[in-house]
């Protein structure tokens, strides 16, 4: 793999960027196009740009602009004091006096420059050459996530409610909608992909067959038990009868407990829940558990009968899995052929349809010449960033497009940094892509970390040759560029670039107990890092903003940030979530709801119960009982909520909202709770979006509540409804890790 640079680099054919984090990936993709514009004199429209999201072609856009602005001023001033190096060499090395007129004609037309999202890319080929592509002229665009959702639902109550009880209910510990939801959107986008095993869905009557059998191997048990159960007691509770380490010698009386509860109900439903412990009772189990030297007393036949009652039970639990698995099968099926109905009948398309439709396109030998050279024709060059989180389809078409066509081409990515498979993306389309390019580069040089976290990288991913299992992705040791980067100091001595911590525990509890001994060493470190003892070499103390912690999961997140804010310590959550996913969002619409139908009992007692108004258990059974003390209330409150309905109605939303956020005393309130600060800035953002829905669309108070419910109910998601930073100042910052790419901090957990 060769050493990139810059400014050298032929402008020419196939080419592969091993970009690892923060050594320039976004710098090198700007000076590339600058050197387009000035070396091979294309145009801003006629060099495609693609990378993953909206704010990384908005970052791409102001470096590609800044840096043709940096070098016209190189050019018009002659005055190369304070510029980027290679901006400077780049300008002045054509010698040319038309480079600062192309500069200018860049910048008048920069907003034609073709920088994409992948679905952009797409939407925007397919739009413009309808008849190749096959493509309706006017198509929309939808969010596919509510559909889906619906769909889904859809299936659930057609093929699973309607299946005998004992079967839909284990069925459905497999069809988590949520979880479908994740499978269906992160499947690989290919049509040509196959999903085995693919089979006929079972009869359903041998489940009925096979639950015969088990109730019958359950009666045989149960008539042993009725016998034997006293001897099987007084075997199972002495402790010296198994041997060391086993759970039935630590924990009989649980044993027991779930043996005898189950013995009263017999139900197929029940063993499945408690299948691990009942197993322990079989002939086969309780023999491995059983000391050397002891014996199960003789006339005990209960554990025969037993072993009988559990390989009924897996033949049940065999069927279910089969018949889970065709009904996904099925799902996937119904999900796609509704899909294709809506873009038929509606002309809607999901983004992902983007991608297939164009690709399909490509593959037709008819269309596809003629398309794949309108496209070529178009763009002289691409850059594709972000290539590690490309998929089979979007190889294919840069493949068909550029890459066969012998276009220039730069794809720029890590596979290292490949972490979004949840979407479909696919490592092993950049594999392949790395075997068809005519060059393969490297960046060499890190310029975000200290040259101690840099080294200390190196080593722990050189200790093993293929540190990351597969032997087409290697690790790449890079150098340090950032020399005078600040490092952790306490006490004179720079500290370690790297602290590991490994907790270890073992029993059923141990993943628990270790994130919580995590998450407390997280807080004590912070604690510590913020007092007088630690500050930088730059002579800075460490603040509480410098700190940032990965986290995989929202529910990570929220715990460290209520153990944070037990012990004082500000924080902050960045993500991607919507506001609408709040609590708050559905305690605001049980507030205007209340408000829009102020008769309506249920609906004002369903709101004191929100913590907006903070009542008591007591309190809360007063009004519910009907005590006098609760019907005057209710009244009293009843009669505000109609004031706020005719304040909304003659004033506006936003002036009623305000008048119930004071004359609730709920501001107050919310603000002196844990966490009081997030909740208040949730709730105010929500009422800004329904300020501005209510004044553009005039909706009455019953047609904005309907539009709030839908927007919960689909988790409305956009730049305008991501939840706002609830604090700007000193603050630690919890990010999960898929909304931490591109981000730095002096200190991160």
């Amino acid at each position: 793999m060769e050493k990139f640079d810059v400014c050298e680099v032929p402008l020419s054919g196939s080419n592969l960027i091993e970009a690892s984090a923060g050594t320039g990936k976004t710098y090198n993709i700007t000076m590339l196009f600058l050197r387009m514009l000035v070396e091979l004199k294309l145009s801003v429209n006629e060099i495609l740009v693609v990378t993953f999201t909206v704010p990384a072609t908005m970052e791409l856009r102001k470096k590609i602009r800044d840096a043709i602005v940096a070098g016209l001023k190189i050019l018009e001033s002659n005055d190369s004091n304070n510029c980027d190096e290679n901006i400077k060499r780049i300008v002045e090395k054509e010698k040319d006096f038309s480079v600062a007129q192309r500069l200018r004609s860049a910048l008048k037309n920069f907003d034609e420059a073709s920088i994409y999202t992948i679905h952009s890319f797409c939407q925007q080929v397919l739009s413009e050459r309808a008849f190749e592509s096959k493509e309706l002229f006017s198509n929309e665009i939808v969010t596919d996530d509510a559909i889906i959702e619906r769909l889904i639902k859809d299936f659930i109550r057609k093929e699973i409610y309607t299946l005998p009880e004992s079967l839909a209910t284990m069925v459905m510990e497999y069809f988590d909608p949520a979880k479908l939801f994740s499978l269906y959107i992160g499947r690989p986008l290919s049509s040509e992909l196959i999903i085995k095993p693919n089979e006929d869905l079972p009869d359903k009557e041998k489940f009925n067959k096979l639950l015969l059998d088990f109730e019958k191997a359950f009666q045989d048990a149960k008539i042993a038990w009725e016998n034997e159960g006293a001897d099987i007691e007084n075997f199972i509770s002495c402790r010296e009868n198994f041997k060391k380490g086993r759970r039935i010698k630590t924990n009989p009386d649980h044993y027991l407990e779930v043996l005898a509860n189950y013995m009263k109900t017999g139900s197929v439903l029940i063993y499945d829940e408690f299948s691990q412990d009942l197993k322990k009772f079989s002939l086969e189990e309780i023999s491995k558990d059983v000391l050397s030297g002891k014996e199960i007393p003789q006339g005990i036949e209960f554990f025969n009968f037993m072993s009988a009652l559990h390989s009924c039970y897996e033949k049940i639990f065999d069927f279910v899995k089969k018949y889970t698995i065709t009904l996904k099968h099925e799902l996937f099926a119904f999900i796609d052929t509704q899909w294709d109905r809506l873009k038929k009948e509606k002309g809607k398309k999901r983004y992902n349809d983007l991608i297939i439709d164009l690709a399909e396109s490509l593959r037709d030998e008819q269309k596809a010449k003629s398309l794949i050279s309108k496209i070529s024709t178009r763009y002289k060059a691409a850059l594709i960033d972000e290539f590690q989180d490309t998929d089979d389809l979007q190889y294919e078409i840069f493949f068909k497009v550029f890459i066969k066509q012998e276009r220039i081409i730069f794809l720029i990515g890590d596979p290292k940094q490949a972490i979004y498979k949840f979407r479909g993306a696919d490592i092993f389309s950049y594999i392949n892509a790395s075997k068809n390019v005519s060059h393969k580069y490297t960046l060499n040089y890190n310029y975000r970390s200290t040259p101690e976290l840099v080294e200390a990288i190196n080593l722990f991913f050189s200790i093993k040759e293929n540190p990351f299992i597969l032997d087409d992705i290697k690790f790449m040791p890079v150098g340090s560029s950032s020399k005078d980067a600040k490092q952790l100091v306490s006490e004179n001595k720079t500290q370690p670039a790297i602290d590991i911590f490994l907790p270890h525990f073992q029993g059923n509890n141990s993943k628990k107990e270790e994130e919580v001994l995590v998450i407390k060493k997280i807080l004590c470190d912070i604690q510590s890092l913020t007092s007088d003892r630690f500050y930088f070499s730059t002579g800075e103390k460490v603040k509480a903003s410098d700190i940032a912690i990965l986290v995989r999961t929202h529910d990570q997140a929220m715990k460290i940030k209520k153990l944070l804010s037990r012990y004082n310590i500000p924080s902050v959550m960045r993500g991607h979530e919507s506001v609408f996913e709040t609590q708050e969002a559905t305690d605001v619409l049980f507030l205007l709801s209340a408000i829009a139908f102020p008769s309506r009992i249920s609906l004002v007692k369903r709101l004191l119960a929100t913590k907006l108004m903070a009542k008591n258990s007591l309190e809360l059974f007063d009004i519910h009982k009907g005590a006098n003390e609760g019907e005057i209330f209710i009244s009293e409150f009843t009669e505000r909520l109609y004031f706020y309905r005719d304040l909304w109605l003659h004033r506006g939303f936003m002036n009623m909202f305000m008048q119930v956020l004071d004359k609730e005393n709920i501001t107050v309130r919310i603000l002196s709770m844990e966490e009081g600060a997030t909740v208040f800035s949730n709730i105010m953002h929500i009422a800004e979006i329904l300020n501005k829905v209510f004044f553009e669309n005039r909706y009455s108070p019953d047609e904005l509540i309907v539009w709030f419910e839908d927007a919960i109910a689909n988790k409305l998601s956009g730049e305008e409804f991501k939840k706002r930073l609830d604090l700007d100042g000193d603050a630690v910052n919890i990010i999960t890790m898929h909304a931490s790419k591109g981000l730095e901090y002096p200190i991160v957990f």
